[in-house]
């Protein structure tokens, strides 16, 4: 037991040194009864330790990392550099913080660490964070010491030891303020200005780190994307060497190898805060002889299949030593990324963490530190010793205000709101316009939540009513609570952070109990582009922000699904005059731009667009098809918000113009790029500047592209109600937010359902009783059943393409059509091959089907539905391949699709190379049997194919002619395709029925007949053009003058595919037209129209400059630029080449230049 002066004694000094509820670290194994010590202090609050604890804890150290035991150590280090290494872990235990962190931290060393301890303090080698260090000497021995004064050698009372243990605090304090004060001041160095530029937290942070570092570790733990930042940089870093990057996999045991190389060099990792808690067993034991890491923590971690923000994950690192710090701004997250790399040059190790969710991908202008600024910075920090010293540092060199803890708001507020994380700047914007209404709030922003200080906090928090504590997983209430521990202060109140970050506005007037406007920002002009990562599109929205952002201000997050197999990114641009302000995804965009029809299928995009917004979708369907393919919630949705609709298909105009030049994702993106610019802002013509420094082929086509994409982008009407289909919805992405999820109606009615045999039967045996009719196709207007009266192969059997001539009958139909319009072709699968699927996949062919179309009801049977309506043989999109992951009862056959669906470059290749149909994947994976409801839901109808008519109904009243060519590839396994409609036409019989519509085109004859017309046609380019000649030579018989016509036809070789040849020559001999024939295979250089029509510079140019004639083209894209170069030679004569193009816009205008590519 203690005696009673011993625990007399030890009251005084809680007391007398104002120790209770502190922090008191006892390393004296000299003192009685450690045990009931113990128990004294637990009464009084006090943490207690002894030496005998650490001085294990060092052996440990000494024995886990240098694989020596102790009577080892003693061989291979002096007793000094065992005492100076036991002195640096005591030091560093000043930085691990407990539920009552510390004030004044004591520490009681004994006569043989005392010397060797203060030699550390006076060298400068460690930092304290010890408000207070008492060094105690041992009872029983002299003390000595050269730094601090010579102590009486004599021994000591009680009363003595006490006297002694305050004057030698009071020396050391003197002696550490005076040399922090020192420090700080040569620190200090002359303030220099950033550069602006556009960065995102991430690659702001990388750039930091990459600069600091020898080694940088990345630690992806949600996909291989993560770290690309740090990965991409060039420069080299503070020494001139090229930062190693060394991507490792988050697991157990990954902190090792960071924990190992932190020995040699310096390091630092970046990761989220999923996997940080792999990395916590190496951070606690990190030994502190050793460079210290510098960990950058994105806080993104999922629960309940969304992406969250909690600080849970960098709760459990607070004990480990590591300063915390928190940034709210990217521009605060580049800033502490130098104030980590600067705490980790003075031994100090920190963890800086910042939101991963938004932050992260959040790209906004700020000012970027330079490599000559960072150098300064590390050269003048050599003299700091804590970590408010450097936060000193970098406030002042920088120009910004940084510091541990701050408050913002008046002086003598009614009450405060404590906040940490990415919540800080967007609260004190809004508190600050809370207060511009009367009210008195304050917010205090913790951006070093360790090592933490009570005295600290409450030296910064100004006298208040009470404290709300906002949190999301971390333990910042219990600090503050304990900050005020057994002293009068404010009502300390918790609040948790709603899941949704900008939810907070909302909550802030309950909160605070303060009356006021509700809290918003100016949004400006606001784009959303909703991607699927499989269509490579989102190019787009980033350059288009490129131009945007070096105009006004601007803003781009962009969030994505990156844990799904179909990833799927949401891309957010602001635009404002002012400064954007707001941090949140928008709940109001000006514009929305969907890329993919498949994404309304289980997100809802309307959601987030504003009342009277735009929403732009790329698709291949227009008008009110485009309802069709969209679940009816959507529908009314925008019906509500008064949406202006517009269509545009970009992937389709991209194709046409990328055979032979470009990239058909990237004309895809521009063109979608140029529908942005058109509709939003004025800086189309800086998107054009920009494609022209591009090879001249390349940019010519990518205008053309984007001009006709513009053009085509008409207004789609939206109605009160549309009888468009329901659709099922599958399950969400889990990482988008939950408000933009389709939201399942109460009672959705099915469109496709299995019938009772016997009662379409009984339906259809009394057709008039029940009001039934007789419907070519019941669910679209204006179709025709046509029956072929000639098909004819045109090319050789022994060539390898087969061209075809087919005919059609109109006799009894009231089919009308004009010059240069197309027929839509609904095509039917290949009757033997629907049966042979339906025997393979044991359906009842005869099973009836009812197809629901608004109020209709269409009766089909199984082998009907799948012959005439499902696109079985098409190719099926990513969705189909995840929804079979659902239906399969095979282990194997799932770790199959897995395979395929977890590497995208996989996934396309194996679409690419072996084009599986629906019927395939079907078969190559039975264990995911399908009923025939789920058949229909999930294989899409067949769509109509359309081709230019080739005849003039004026000469054939009562036919319509085609001209096709097959379709036909073999895949990468040998097996043999074909395109869907080209082979149905091509085996379409004589007698035979075809169901067909018409659709407008653009290739028109000038309405005067004697307009001269000059034709370009590539293969079944041929087909308008044949049309066209037959209308002028029917006019012709007529009395009707005609003018020229010249035809510019191009094919491989004459003798395999001189299309209509025979006929063509004949209107020649009638002088219908003037045939000017290229057949590029025929000689051996070879010759294409282009050539043709530079032959011709004198006849082209008084057709179409003298006499104002049309130029048509019609075929493959790839000839357009070296069309367009002749047509410019062609008005050389006259014209410069900017004229020259000008001229040529000019007779688009007039319909008079008209390109028909595919």
């Amino acid at each position: 037991m203690a005696s009673q002066g011993e625990i007399a004694w030890f009251n005084r000094l809680l007391v007398e040194r104002d120790l209770v509820g502190k922090f008191v670290v006892f390393c004296d194994p000299e003192l009685p009864d450690l045990q009931n010590i113990a128990t004294l202090a637990q009464k009084h609050q006090v943490l207690f330790c002894a030496e005998s604890k650490l001085v294990e804890t060092d052996i440990e150290i000494i024995r886990t990392e240098d694989k020596i035991n102790y009577r080892q150590a003693e061989k291979e280090f002096n007793l000094e550099n065992v005492f100076r290494g036991r002195a640096t872990n005591i030091l560093q235990l000043g930085q691990i913080p407990v539920f009552h962190p510390a004030q004044t931290l004591v520490y009681e060393v004994n006569l043989n660490l005392f010397q060797q301890l203060t030699q550390v303090l006076n060298q400068k080698q460690y930092p304290t964070y010890a408000s207070c260090l008492v060094l105690e000497a041992d009872t029983k021995h002299h003390v000595a010491s050269t730094n601090l004064g010579k102590l009486a050698q004599t021994k000591l009372t009680n009363e003595q030891y006490l006297l002694i243990i305050g004057n030698v605090a009071e020396s050391v304090m003197q002696q550490l303020k005076l040399t922090q004060t020192k420090a700080v001041e040569k620190a200090k160095i002359q303030k220099t200005a950033g550069i602006k530029g556009y960065a995102t937290a991430s690659s702001a942070v990388s750039r930091v780190a990459h600069f600091f570092s020898d080694i940088g570790f990345v630690y992806p733990a949600f996909s291989q994307s993560e770290g690309q930042e740090l990965s991409s940089i060039k420069t080299l870093n503070y020494n001139g060497s090229k930062t190693k990057i060394v991507s490792l996999a988050a697991r157990h045991g990954a902190g090792q190898v960071l924990k190992a190389a932190s020995k040699h060099a310096k390091t630092s990792a970046l990761l989220n805060s999923a996997a940080l808690g792999f990395l916590l067993p190496a951070m606690y034991n990190i030994n502190r002889q050793y460079p210290l890491p510098v960990l950058h923590v994105g806080v993104q971690s999922i629960q309940d299949v969304s992406l969250s923000h909690s600080l849970e994950e960098i709760e459990l690192a607070k004990d480990s030593g590591f300063a915390l710090v928190s940034s709210s701004t990217v521009q605060e997250a580049q800033d502490l990324a130098v104030v980590a790399h600067l705490a980790q040059l003075v031994n100090i190790p920190c963890l800086h963490f910042f939101d991963g969710v938004y932050l992260s991908r959040q790209e906004e202008q700020v000012e970027l530190v330079t490599e000559q600024q960072l150098l300064a910075l590390k050269q003048a920090s050599q003299s700091l010793t804590d970590l408010e010293a450097v936060f000193g540092l970098v406030s002042e060199s920088l120009g910004r205000k940084l510091a541990p803890i701050a408050y913002h708001g008046p002086a003598q507020p009614d009450s405060v709101i404590a906040v940490m994380g990415y919540q800080s700047h967007a609260l004190k914007l809004a508190v600050e316009q809370l207060n511009a209404h009367g009210n008195r709030i304050g917010v205090v922003q913790v951006t070093a939540y360790r090592p933490w200080s009570p005295a600290a906090f409450r030296d910064i928090v100004p006298r208040t009513n009470k404290i709300l504590v906002l949190e999301h997983g971390s333990g910042l209430y219990e600090d503050i609570l304990a900050s005020y521990y057994g002293i009068s202060g404010p009502a300390v109140i918790s609040h948790q952070l709603p899941a949704e970050p900008s939810a907070i506005y909302a909550l802030l007037p309950s909160m605070t109990g303060v009356h006021g406007p509700q809290v918003s920002f100016e949004e400006g002009v606001c784009v959303q582009v909703w991607d699927y990562k499989r269509d490579k599109t989102s190019q787009c929205q980033s350059s288009y922000f490129d131009l945007i952002k070096h105009v006004q201000h601007a803003q781009r997050l962009s969030t994505f699904a990156s844990t799904d197999v179909e990833p799927l990114e949401i891309s957010q641009i602001r635009i404002n005059d002012k400064p954007i302000q707001n941090q949140y995804p928008t709940k109001a965009a000006s514009c929305v731009l969907v890329n993919n029809l498949d994404i309304f299928q289980t997100y809802n995009p309307v959601e987030t667009l504003a009342v009277g917004g735009t929403l732009i979708i790329n698709a291949p369907v227009k008008g009110q098809d485009l309802f069709d393919s969209v679940p009816s919630q959507v529908y009314h949705l925008l019906v509500q918000k008064r949406a202006t609709v517009y269509a545009v298909n970009a992937g389709q105009i991209a194709k046409d113009y990328t055979i032979f030049y470009g990239n058909e994702q990237d004309y895809t993106a521009e063109i979608l790029e140029g529908v942005l610019h058109h509709l939003l802002d004025a800086s189309l013509e800086k998107q054009y500047d920009r494609i022209k420094t591009e090879d001249y082929n390349v940019a010519y086509t990518k205008l053309e592209a984007i001009a006709r994409g513009i053009k085509e982008l008409v207004p789609v009407q939206l109605h009160l109600f549309t009888p468009g289909k329901h659709v099922a919805l599958i399950q969400p992405i889990p990482t988008v937010p939950s408000e933009f999820l389709l939201k399942e109606e109460e009672e959705l009615e099915h469109t496709y359902e299995p019938a009772e045999n016997h009662e379409p039967l009984l339906k259809y045996s009394f057709a008039s009783a029940y009001g039934l009719e007789t419907k070519v196709r019941p669910d679209m207007e204006q179709a025709y059943r046509i029956k072929v009266t000639e098909n004819v192969r045109l090319t050789p059997e022994s060539y390898d393409r087969n061209v075809f001539h087919i005919e059609f009958d109109l006799t009894g139909t009231d089919l009308k059509y004009d010059i240069g319009e197309a027929l839509g072709v609904h095509a039917e699968n290949d009757e033997h091959e629907v049966k042979q699927f339906i025997q393979d996949y044991g359906l009842d062919p005869k099973q009836t089907v009812q197809l629901k179309i608004g109020n209709q009801v269409e009766l089909r049977t199984v082998e009907q539905l799948l012959v005439q309506v499902l696109d079985l043989f098409g190719k099926p999109g990513k969705k189909f391949y995840q929804y079979l992951v659902t239906k399969m009862a095979s282990d194997d056959e799932r770790e199959q699709v897995a395979y395929l669906l977890g590497d995208a470059d996989r996934f396309d290749a194996f679409v690419q190379e072996e084009t599986p149909t629906f019927a395939d994947l079907l078969r190559k994976w039975p264990s995911a049997k399908l009923t025939v409801a789920e058949l229909i839901a999930e294989i899409p109808e067949i769509k109509p194919r359309h081709y230019s008519i080739s005849s003039s109904q004026r000469v054939h009243p009562n036919a319509v002619h085609l001209l096709v060519v097959l379709v036909d590839w073999t895949t990468k396994s040998g097996e043999k395709r074909y395109g869907q409609a080209t082979r149905f036409l091509s085996q379409a019989k004589i007698g035979q029925y075809v169901t067909v519509t018409v659709k407008p085109s653009v290739m028109k004859l000038p309405k005067s007949h004697e307009t001269p017309v000059i034709m370009s046609g590539l293969g079944t380019g041929m087909a308008p053009f044949r049309a066209f000649v037959e209308e002028r030579w029917y006019w012709k018989q007529q009395g009707v003058n005609v003018g020229p016509m010249v035809l510019y036809f191009g094919s491989r070789y004459r003798a395999m595919e001189y299309l209509y040849g025979e006929e063509m020559e004949a209107y020649q001999k009638d002088k219908i037209v003037q045939l000017r024939l290229a057949f590029s295979r025929d000689q051996k250089r070879k010759i294409y129209i282009q050539h043709r029509m530079e032959e011709d510079l004198e006849l082209l140019y008084d057709l179409m400059v003298t006499k104002k004639g049309a130029f048509y083209l019609c075929g493959p894209t790839w000839p357009v630029p070296d069309v367009t170069n002749a047509l410019l030679k062609v008005f050389s004569k006259s014209m410069s080449k900017e004229e020259g193009l000008a001229y040529i816009e000019e007779l688009k205008e007039d319909e008079k230049y008209v390109l028909e590519v595919y």
